[in-house]
C-alpha cells in the first residue's frame, strides 16, 4: 500500500467517524440524557453490573465526575445502586429495565 492510499483510507475513516458521531447526537437529542450518560448506560447493558472505580476506569473520567454522573442517572431511575453480595462493602451500578429499553430503541 503507497502513502497515498494510506491517506485516503484515513480521510475516509475520519469522514465515517465524523457521521456516525453526528447521527449519534441526533439520535441521543430524543432523549433526556447526555453523551456519557450514554455510554455509561451502554457498558452497564454490555459488561454488567460495575463499580463507580470500574466504570471510570473504563469512561477515562475522575472518580468523582462517575459518581456524580451515577447520581443523575439514578435521579432519573435509569440505574441503582446495590450492595455487592460477596462483599457487602463493595455497591455496584446496576441497570435498570427502563434504561435497557430506550437504549434499545
Amino acid at each position: 500500500m503507497n502513502t497515498d492510499q494510506v491517506e485516503q483510507i484515513e480521510h475516509s475513516l475520519r469522514r465515517i467517524s465524523f457521521t456516525v458521531k453526528q447521527k449519534g447526537r441526533e439520535i441521543l437529542n430524543q432523549f433526556p440524557i447526555t453523551p456519557p450518560q450514554f455510554i455509561a448506560l451502554q457498558y452497564l447493558k454490555d459488561k454488567g453490573d460495575l463499580t463507580i472505580g470500574e466504570l471510570s476506569s473504563k469512561m477515562y473520567l475522575a472518580f468523582s465526575t462517575t459518581t456524580d454522573l451515577v447520581d443523575r442517572l439514578e435521579k432519573n431511575k435509569l440505574v441503582e445502586r446495590v450492595k455487592d453480595q460477596k462483599d457487602r462493602r463493595v455497591v455496584r451500578v446496576h441497570i435498570l429495565s427502563e434504561a435497557v429499553r430506550s437504549l434499545m430503541r
